[in-house]
């Protein structure tokens, strides 16, 4: 009985990952930044949804999956969220959706693999840091409009010109 105890003890200590932990996320706000030739803009969606997310979990991997309304992003002006929708092809496409998966705890931040589909493209960040705060945890990706294949919106005749990166940025307001 012993030796069978031991050999388990022994597995489990040399699996992957470290111990498991779970963190318990009561909202969430993914916000969308951007820089045209006369300013910034910033579109923000926040969500109160209660979800458990674990960290260093190999087997059956848990992960969060956030369906956000593509028209659901207000941009604080009515021009630019009009702009905006028509940009991410909002009336096309009526979601934008965000999961997080294989949160894993390196140092003193974590790091996940964050999938994002926006206007029918879905990619892949593998390895995407999150920081965590007082509040939670917090992290951004910077990328651009010719990943999902859309195309910046230019105003009077290409005078002002929305840049091709965007920040899109999580985050997560912990237990």
């Amino acid at each position: 009985m012993w030796k069978f105890l031991s050999i388990i003890l022994f597995g489990w200590a040399l699996l992957p990952g470290g111990p498991k932990e779970s963190i318990v996320i009561l909202k969430q706000a993914f916000t969308i930044e951007g820089a045209t030739s006369v300013g910034k803009f910033t579109c923000t969606y926040e969500l109160n949804q209660r979800d458990t997310l674990c960290t260093n979990h190999h087997i059956g991997d848990t992960s969060i999956r956030y369906n956000i309304p593509s028209d659901a992003f207000g941009c604080r002006n009515f021009l630019l969220n009009r702009d905006f929708k028509k940009t991410i092809k909002a009336k096309e496409y009526k979601e934008i959706r965000v999961d997080i998966t294989k949160l894993r705890k390196k140092d003193n931040h974590y790091l996940c693999d964050l999938k994002l589909k926006l206007a029918g493209k879905e990619k892949i960040y593998e390895g995407t840091p999150l920081k965590a705060n007082e509040e939670g945890l917090t992290g951004f990706l910077i990328v651009q409009f010719s990943e999902f294949e859309l195309t910046p919106p230019k105003k009077m005749g290409g005078l002002v010109k929305v840049k091709e990166d965007i920040k899109i940025s999580i985050d997560l307001t912990v237990l």
